[in-house]
C-alpha cells in the first residue's frame, strides 16, 4: 500500500455521499486469537447531517444474541477526514476520535483512520486502526484492527462486509 498524494485523493465528503443510503450484511467479531469468531448480520444506514458537512452512521448487530448499536460521525475534505465512533460493545463510555487518511491499493482507494485507547493506568495506550473502502457502488467494508502497543503487531477486530439496500 502506498499513500496517495494528497492531489489524488478522493474526495472524504464525495465518498460519503455515494455511500448514503441503507445497507445489509455481514459482521464478524473477532475476540482472542483462540477463541472463536461471532458472526451475525448488521443493518447500518449512511446519512448527511448538518447541511451535508458531516455523515453519519448507524449500525446494529449482535454478540452472544445481544444486540449491540454503533454510530460514526464523519467530517472530512479530500486529503483527510475525522470521526467520533461509539459503539455499545467497543467504546462505552467515551466515543474514540480518530483521524484518517487515504491510501492508494490493490482494491483501490482505502480511507484509514487511527485511534487509540487506555487499557488501564501505567500502561501504554492501544491504537485502533478502522479502515472503509467500496469496491463497487452496491458493496462496503469496514474493517478494524487492534494495534499493540510498542509496535508488538496487531489483530483483526471487525470485518464487516455490507450490500446496498435497494428499494
Amino acid at each position: 500500500m502506498s499513500a496517495m498524494m494528497n492531489s489524488t485523493a478522493p474526495d472524504s465528503k464525495d465518498f460519503f455521499a455515494k455511500l448514503s443510503g441503507d445497507w445489509k450484511g455481514t459482521y464478524t467479531l473477532y475476540m482472542r486469537p483462540t477463541d472463536p469468531v461471532s458472526v451475525s448480520d448488521i443493518n447500518a444506514q449512511v446519512k448527511p447531517v448538518a447541511l451535508n458537512n458531516y455523515f453519519v452512521m448507524n449500525y446494529d448487530w449482535q454478540h452472544d444474541s445481544r444486540p449491540q448499536e454503533g454510530v460514526f460521525l464523519f467530517a472530512g475534505q479530500q486529503e483527510t477526514a475525522s470521526f467520533s465512533w461509539g459503539d455499545s460493545f467497543h467504546s462505552v463510555p467515551e466515543p474514540m476520535q480518530c483521524k484518517g487518511t487515504w491510501l492508494d491499493t490493490d482494491s483501490g482507494p482505502k480511507l484509514i483512520f487511527h485511534g487509540s485507547f487506555s487499557v488501564g493506568d501505567g500502561i501504554p495506550e492501544w491504537g485502533w486502526r478502522t479502515e472503509f473502502y467500496a469496491p463497487d457502488k452496491d458493496s462496503f467494508i469496514m474493517e478494524a484492527f487492534v494495534v499493540k502497543p510498542e509496535g508488538a503487531g496487531e489483530t483483526r477486530s471487525v470485518l464487516a462486509e455490507m450490500k446496498r439496500v435497494v428499494v
